[in-house]
């Protein structure tokens, strides 16, 4: 029937921070036609990762600005991670005053989430973690161990004979080595970019080849101007989006998360 009101009277979008231009343009082109629908948009600044996508992290910054009166309500209890690994994360992205403030606090008070940084020399940095854990009496047992790298290429840091490929499609090995006498194993030792391990959680995190450089992290590659000019205006602050990964990298962790940074 012709005479049947159609339209949206809600709309609700997850994942917020990825939004970009064109999406925006279709939730106007829904309001200029009801101007009364209520957009209801959940998503965390701090993980909005996916410039090099699309997205523009200040249109989630700035919703009010782009749909009018805004009522804000924080999320802010985790039930993945803990201190000191949350108290560690949250102060180190709230280095960017264009981030929303927060205050995250763990859900289980109880619950805690190891934080270790691990120099090491080239070559060898995975593994020297893992048999660091191994050392410390920690068990792989029943758990997921994560090596978070920046690139796909981060890869490498498991050809050492410690590592057997046991699934190459989805990157899973196993992991062996010697400790007072006994061999150690750990299964299910899986590796995937930073990018990819958004959404996912292991008990165990490793972030690999945590050094400054063109390939390493934060990774120093210029865009390309013509790039530049069909992405969202980059960030006033240092590395901002490299911080946010950073970040998402390192709140994967459930139990353990190891920074390691090479020494040469």
């Amino acid at each position: 029937r012709r005479d049947v009101e159609v339209g949206y009277s809600h709309v609700i979008i997850d994942e917020f921070q990825d939004i970009s231009d064109a999406r925006l343009q279709l939730l106007r082109a829904i309001r200029s036609q009801k101007p009364n629908c209520k957009i209801f948009a959940v998503g965390d600044d701090w993980q909005a990762i996916y410039r090099f996508a699309g997205s523009d992290v200040t249109l989630f910054t700035q919703f009010a600005e782009q749909f009018g009166e805004t009522a804000v309500m924080r999320i802010e209890t985790t039930y993945r991670f803990a201190p000191p690994l949350l108290d560690v994360a949250s102060k180190f992205i709230l280095k960017n005053p264009s981030q929303y403030r927060k205050i995250l606090r763990a859900a289980d008070r109880q619950k805690r989430t190891k934080l270790d940084i691990l120099p090491t020399e080239a070559g060898g940095e995975v593994g020297q973690a893992l048999k660091r854990i191994a050392a410390e009496g920690e068990t792989f047992v029943g758990k997921r161990v994560l090596i978070l790298g920046r690139y796909g290429h981060d890869e490498k840091c498991m050809a050492a004979p410690q590592f057997k490929l046991k699934d190459a499609k989805n990157r899973i090995y196993e992991w062996s080595d010697q400790l007072s006498g006994k061999v150690v194993r750990a299964s299910n030792v899986q590796f995937m970019t930073m990018h990819k391990a958004k959404g996912i959680e292991g008990e165990i995190v490793i972030l690999a080849n945590c050094g400054a450089g063109r390939y390493g992290m934060p990774a120093e590659i210029v865009d390309d101007p013509m790039l530049d000019m069909l992405l969202a205006k980059p960030e006033n602050h240092p590395n901002a989006e490299e911080r946010r990964l950073f970040y998402v990298a390192l709140t994967r962790a459930k139990e353990r998360a190891m920074i390691v940074v090479p020494t040469d």
